[in-house]
């Protein structure tokens, strides 16, 4: 006669096949999904992250590729990239979401702005420091269309909905240009730049700005300028504005 050890035995090889079954349909159903954006429900928050349930499958958003002090409630529909489709499930997780890397935001453009998606609008660069800022610059082939602009909307109509998507952060949109000198213009705004001199070898830039604007270049801890470097690929080095820079400036402007 079958014993109790062979029969439970037995019973902890066919739960276990049923795993990997489970787990082959998981794979298979989200593997062509990869890198795309799913909606799904709020199913559970651990202390790690939160359970999202996609259909009748759950996902796992771990606590790091969330956005920075969001705060996620059970039953709240939630956006999220699907990161990662794994074959074997790692601490029974498959499917791996991701709301704090920059193709998270690339995706939203690209389903919230039309000309993104048509490529009529090209998106260049994108750097992103979650929960306080990202950093889009674009452009666009068609000289009628102002890529800025369109990625806006009249009175940011296209782009309220990836602001309300990503809560406090915000987002600037730049205009990606060849000229090193405005790219780096561009990139440090919300301030205003009067100067910029590019070193010979690209790599890295003066900039000479009034004192009012350069807490605004610098940002929250240092993050606009950060953001602004790895936009442009350049160290950029604040210089203070001298009082001729400002006569100069001023002579120019009457």
């Amino acid at each position: 006669s079958i014993g109790r050890i062979e029969i439970l035995r037995a019973k902890q090889v066919i739960a276990q096949k049923i795993k990997e079954i489970e787990a082959l349909e998981v794979y298979n159903e989200f593997k062509d999904k990869e890198g795309m954006i799913l909606q799904g429900v709020v199913h559970k928050v651990e202390q790690n992250g939160v359970l999202v349930k996609i259909h009748d499958y759950l996902a796992f958003l771990p606590r790091s590729l969330n956005i920075p002090g969001e705060k996620c409630s059970v039953g709240f529909p939630i956006r999220a990239l699907l990161k990662e489709v794994l074959e074997i499930p790692r601490s029974e997780n498959q499917l791996i979401l991701d709301r704090a890397s920059a193709a998270f935001v690339e995706k939203l453009f690209f389903i919230e702005i039309p000309e993104v998606y048509e490529k009529l609008v090209e998106i260049k660069k994108i750097v992103r420091i979650a929960g306080y800022k990202t950093k889009v610059a674009v452009t666009s082939n068609d000289s009628n269309i102002d890529p800025v602009g369109t990625c806006v909307g009249v009175g940011g109509v296209r782009i309220k909905p990836i602001l309300k998507e990503l809560g406090i952060e915000k987002i600037d949109i730049i205009f990606w240009t060849d000229s090193e000198e405005a790219l780096v213009k561009n990139a440090l705004k919300p301030a205003q730049v009067n100067r910029v001199e590019v070193s010979d070898d690209g790599k890295s830039a003066l900039v000479w700005l009034d004192d009012d604007q350069r807490s605004l270049a610098i940002g929250k801890m240092g993050q606009n300028i950060t953001l602004a470097s790895q936009l442009t690929g350049m160290q950029i080095e604040l210089v203070q504005s001298t009082t001729e820079d400002l006569d100069k400036k001023l002579s120019a402007e009457f």
